[in-house]
């Protein structure tokens, strides 16, 4: 053995590949990381092939590692190719069948390498070259050498191309991840060129193949991609799901809840120019998200957040989910954010109408006795008391018989406007039934209730002034609740209803309220 610093150099390439190659098959179980595990195995036997070559003593034992580093140069076209179809999401295309016969030529190859002393078909002749600073093998290429070149370089291509296909679609993460691969395998096209055509590169080393360091070169550019771009972490589970055309935002992060990657519609809602990458999610997206539900393997997040689109308010509903490996272990964080807008409006609109009456826009019985409940917790923190009317249009049914029930709706839609404009915007008016009406106010004083009447009266003048074809009337109930003697809302309903009763069943003219004493008078 005469150990030089070429080979010294060479052997390191070597174990850099392999140490590749472990981390990648230790993550085996994710897509494409086998592959990988096996281009970085064939770039290690290739290398610490020739550098055992470059220390060996004789020819016999440089032949037997010139064979040897043969396993890795035949093997790494096809992984490299396989490696490829898998990261760009072609999987499928990868049957038994297909991966077989991908491999059936490497084989041939490394059989017609083993057997090149009897065929002569790689190496016409061998023999040792003295004349540079080391010993070094130099062979005349036999007819199957340019060959094995040529469908090297034609399956790393195929390879390429895969890749240049889908970074033209990719998203921003890709794209950096493809063109450090794909920097690197220029480098390595340039070394091929440099030895097909025995250009002596470094004086005294005439017979020096440089192609270890190119695929060292090549496997580092990987490795940047996988530990810096999460290439295996990330890229193969997201690419499917994090979809450029999705109209929903889509934004992946590591474990450490910073920004690997975003699509379009994430970058648009944010207003941001390209994906924050590194940062972390709570620096650029704000606190409204629980994130720390994301910090645990199958950790989940639903929750809505409102944002600014120009003048206007979006709502989201941000669905945050873990993204794991096969074997169950947690490698980032997937977050899509869905525009509710639409539908934060419509069912706005539904609950309006559940508690809103449709034809006077009053609220209806059942928004009555929500707005009641909060109204008599607020009388009972204030320490005030309030009083409830319950008002009947009189004779409604004279107005339908007569003007025809439109113009019925239209007294309806009359009395609505004026209890709406007679009384304050903290009281509740509601309409709970066909002509039936409901005032809660808060009050300070025994007298409010008459008070609340002379209001009512004023605006019944104004409007009789207006209208000519009929003359409104009302009878009128009263209860009040007491905050020191609590009861429930049902029970002031029912007694306001029965007293409005009562004044009906005497009389208006007993009622001191000239508005509570008119009869409606239709004109014919």
């Amino acid at each position: 053995m005469r150990a030089n610093p070429i080979a010294v150099i060479v052997l390191m390439c070597g174990l850099m590949s392999a140490g590749m190659s472990i981390y990648a098959y230790r993550r085996r179980n994710t897509t494409g990381a086998l592959s990988f595990a096996l281009l970085m195995a064939s770039f290690s036997v290739y290398s610490i092939g020739y550098s055992l070559e470059l220390i060996s003593p004789n020819q016999v034992v440089m032949e037997f590692w010139n064979k040897l580093q043969y396993l890795g140069l035949v093997i790494y076209p096809t992984a490299y190719l396989i490696f490829t179809i898998q990261y760009t999401g072609h999987e499928y295309w990868l049957t038994r069948r297909r991966i077989i016969l991908l491999f059936t030529i490497p084989f041939a190859v490394f059989l017609a390498k083993v057997f090149d002393n009897q065929w002569r078909l790689i190496y016409a002749s061998v023999a040792i070259d003295y004349s540079g600073y080391i010993p070094m093998l130099n062979f005349e290429r036999g007819p199957l050498y340019p060959i094995i070149i040529a469908y090297q370089l034609f399956v790393v291509t195929c390879g390429n191309v895969l890749l240049i296909e889908k970074r033209r679609f990719g998203s921003a993460l890709y794209r950096r991840q493809t063109r450090a691969i794909l920097i690197s395998v220029a480098i390595v096209y340039l070394t091929f060129g440099l030895y097909v055509s025995d250009f002596v590169l470094i004086p005294g080393l005439k017979y020096l193949d440089l192609n270890p360091l190119a695929y060292t070169l090549w496997g580092s550019a990987m490795a940047l991609a996988i530990f810096r771009y999460h290439l295996f972490d990330l890229a193969p589970i997201a690419r499917e799901t994090l979809i450029e055309m999705m109209h929903d935002g889509v934004i992946v992060l590591d474990t450490n809840l910073r920004v690997v990657d975003a699509n379009p519609e994430a970058l648009r809602i944010f207003g941001w120019r390209q994906p924050p990458f590194g940062k972390f999610a709570s620096d650029v997206m704000g606190n409204a998200l629980d994130y720390s539900k994301l910090s645990t393997v199958n950790g989940s997040m639903v929750s809505e957040t409102t944002m600014k689109d120009g003048s206007k308010d979006r709502c989201y509903e941000v669905i945050g989910s873990s993204l794991n490996e096969k074997t169950g272990l947690q490698i980032g964080n997937l977050i899509v954010l869905h525009d509710i807008t639409e539908r934060k409006d419509i069912e706005r609109k539904l609950v309006e109408l559940t508690l809103v009456d449709e034809l006077t826009g009053l609220t209806n019985r059942r928004g009555l006795k929500l707005l009641a409940a909060q109204l008599i917790n607020m009388a009972d923190r204030m320490q005030v008391n309030a009083t409830l009317l319950f008002i009947d249009v009189d004779n409604l049914k004279k107005i339908n018989d007569h003007f025809g029930h439109a113009e019925g709706d239209q007294a309806l839609i009359y009395t609505a406007n004026i209890l709406k404009s007679t009384y304050r915007s903290a009281d509740i008016v509601a309409r709970i039934g066909g002509d039936e009406f409901v005032i809660l106010a808060l009050n300070m004083t025994e007298d409010t209730k008459e008070a609340m009447l002379d209001r009512l009266e004023e605006r019944m003048i104004v409007h009789h002034q207006e209208n000519q074809k009929y003359r409104l009337s009302f009878s009128v109930g009263f209860s009040r609740y007491e905050w020191n003697n609590p009861r429930l809302f049902e029970a002031l309903l029912h007694e306001a209803d029965q007293s409005m009763y009562e004044r009906k069943k005497i009389g208006k003219s007993t009622h001191p309220v000239t508005v509570d004493l008119e009869k409606v008078h239709i004109h014919s």
